[in-house]
């Protein structure tokens, strides 16, 4: 079962959290202090990581590739459009746009340096960690987003989510995140065992947490949010006529590579080919 796998495969996970979590950062007082506070916290917030300017260009691009799109398909180039849901208006986040290697698509996306992330998550992890891929996610008066969940146990992915567009408040739909979830935590296990018994929940739902550590991330076009998904987390649904637009690049342990599927492996050489093709 589901539930008792991922149990253990926390369980695991927890025991190399706690290994790491004596580990010293190093580098800039800024990246030691970014890495401790999300190895504690397992988010962190880092305004205006590229300039407005570049936002408000891929945004643009984002939406006009979206308006060409209107359906799922997948491209020649290995881009994916995939409307979650998208004939089922009932299920969680029907409707919203998943557009996987979008960076194929906007060769722009390549300005963005990644470096820093890699150093904070380095130090975070006490390893040696690699960039996965590059998605964008378009919100557009989505009203039924997924509960507070956790993406998996084992590996942790880390997400970085750049805004494109202003979230100035919870009407946008934020990313929204459960503080001190990631590790050594008791309540993703109680929702593990819990999900054993309530069949209407997916294995990773999480609807049992502390509501005074939630951290709702609002903020404007060029911040950059942090975080692990083995914390509990969840985009907020939104009110009508409200848009989020966002850049979300995902990060793994290098030495955990060997849990993707074959298929994902092939995508993620393709895409450091293409990265590698696209430097002066």
């Amino acid at each position: 079962m589901n539930e008792i796998k991922n149990l253990f495969s926390l369980l695991w996970q927890d025991f190399i959290n706690l290994v790491n979590f004596f580990s010293k950062a190093s580098g800039t007082k800024k990246i030691v202090n970014f890495s401790n506070s999300l190895k504690k916290e397992g988010i962190i917030k880092i305004e205006n990581y590229i300039p407005a300017s570049l936002a408000d260009s891929i945004k643009n691009k984002l939406l006009d590739l979206a308006k060409k799109n209107p359906k799922s398909v997948k491209l020649e180039c290995g881009a994916e459009f995939n409307y979650r849901n998208q004939n089922n208006p009932n299920s969680a986040d029907s409707g919203m746009l998943d557009i996987f290697f979008v960076d194929r698509l906007i060769p722009e996306i390549s300005n963005i340096k990644q470096n820093d992330i890699i150093k904070i998550l380095e130090n975070t992890t006490g390893q040696k960690v690699v960039p996965l891929k590059t998605n964008a996610y378009l919100n557009d008066s989505i009203k039924n987003t997924r509960m507070y969940h956790i993406d998996n146990a084992q590996p942790v992915i880390y997400k970085a989510f750049i805004y494109l567009s202003d979230v100035p408040d919870l009407s946008y739909g934020p990313y929204s995140f459960v503080k001190k979830t990631h590790s050594l935590s008791l309540y993703p296990y109680i929702n593990l065992f819990k999900n054993l018994f309530v069949k209407k929940h997916a294995s990773t739902d999480m609807s049992f947490y502390n509501k005074n550590m939630v951290f709702s991330a609002i903020g404007k076009k060029g911040d950059l949010i942090l975080s692990s998904q083995n914390g509990i987390h969840r985009g907020l649904p939104q009110k009508e006529g409200r848009q989020r637009v966002v850049l979300v690049l995902s990060f793994m342990i290098k030495s955990k590579l060997t849990y993707l599927h074959k298929s994902a492996k092939k995508d993620l050489v393709k895409t450091k080919t293409n990265q590698q093709e696209q430097k002066p």
